[in-house]
């Protein structure tokens, strides 16, 4: 929308929908997130290189629209994905785990990131629709299946 505003990434207030360069770079955009202390990206042109990837999935029938996620314990700080998308996130705190909750489920899941998550590290989670025909105990079908990446900050342009 013309007119609203959103935060760079040096924290300085643009007009939505603007770039801006340094050192000849586009930088990303970040959206501000309200009083919850994290900030999502909205387009990715920092100089990053992925860390970590760690794959895992909803249950039969579940997560086939979206999936929470949030830093430990944390639940005011839920960010929600949908399927066959992907978003990032930067929390103010460390995490060591990363707890989350397909829809349709009843039961939080979460997943322990070896190394853990400094603050301000980016995290991504990607969210799409697999086939689990292997899984004996629920006789297979849809379910979401996850891939979460952690991202480091490099002192050179990296292509991801």
């Amino acid at each position: 929308m013309p007119g609203r505003s959103s935060w760079n990434t040096w924290g300085r207030r643009r007009r939505r929908g603007s770039t801006s360069t340094r050192s000849g770079r586009l930088t990303p955009l970040l959206r501000r997130a309200g009083s919850r202390g994290r900030t999502c990206l909205q387009d990715l042109r920092e100089n990053i290189t992925r860390d970590l990837t760690v794959y895992d999935w909803c249950g039969v029938g579940q997560g086939l629209a979206s999936v929470t996620f949030w830093p430990g314990d944390e639940q005011s700080a839920a960010v929600t994905v949908q399927t066959a998308s992907v978003r990032w996130v930067q929390w103010p705190s460390a995490a060591e785990v990363v707890s989350w909750q397909c829809d349709g489920a009843n039961k939080v899941m979460s997943t322990s990131l070896p190394g853990g998550l400094a603050p301000l590290q980016w995290l991504s989670l990607q969210v799409w629709q697999e086939n689990r025909s292997w899984d004996l105990v629920s006789a297979g079908g849809l379910a979401g299946r996850l891939k979460w990446n952690t991202w480091n900050h490099t002192d050179y342009i990296f292509s991801v």
